[in-house]
This record gives C-alpha cells, sequence and structure tokens, in this order.
C-alpha cells in the first residue's frame, strides 16, 4: 500500500476590509490607493487586494504585524477599516 500524497500546508494570510470615507470612491478607487500608494509607503506586502460592491476592498497580508500597520494607518486615509 502507497501512503497518500502530503498535501502542502496553507498559506496563512491575514485579512481586513477598508472602505472609502468619500461618497464617491470606487472599489477601484480603493483597491489602486492600496496597491499604489499606501502598501509601498508602508514597506507592506500585500498577497491580495479584492474589491467589494459596495465600494471597499478586503486586503489580505502574509502576517498579523503587517495587517496591524496597515489597520493603523487606512482609517485616517480612506475611512473605516475593520480586522
Amino acid at each position: 500500500m502507497s501512503s497518500a500524497p502530503e498535501m502542502p500546508r496553507p498559506v496563512e494570510t491575514w485579512s481586513l476590509v477598508v472602505r472609502s470615507k468619500t461618497a464617491g470612491k470606487t472599489a477601484k478607487d480603493v483597491v489602486d490607493k492600496v496597491v499604489k500608494e499606501v502598501g509601498p509607503t508602508l514597506g507592506v506586502r500585500v498577497h491580495e487586494v479584492k474589491p467589494l460592491r459596495d465600494g471597499g476592498a478586503i486586503i489580505r497580508t502574509p502576517c498579523v504585524a503587517e495587517r496591524k500597520k496597515f489597520a493603523g494607518v487606512l482609517p485616517t486615509l480612506l475611512g473605516s477599516c475593520k480586522h
């Protein structure tokens, strides 16, 4: 009997949801700001940014410390932030 192949460990990610405090901003605007300005400025790696229908975005980071960096800055730049 052969043993079943070993599955790779899942990659752990940490998420937070952000929404713009400006009424006219779209989800694409939020994603662009996070990817082009906020992430590089903070030196934070971003696994994925997924736009939401309500104008927000889900941001996935590789560790808690990087998620906390985002959570500390994004409310002042974009609006509400849940993590």
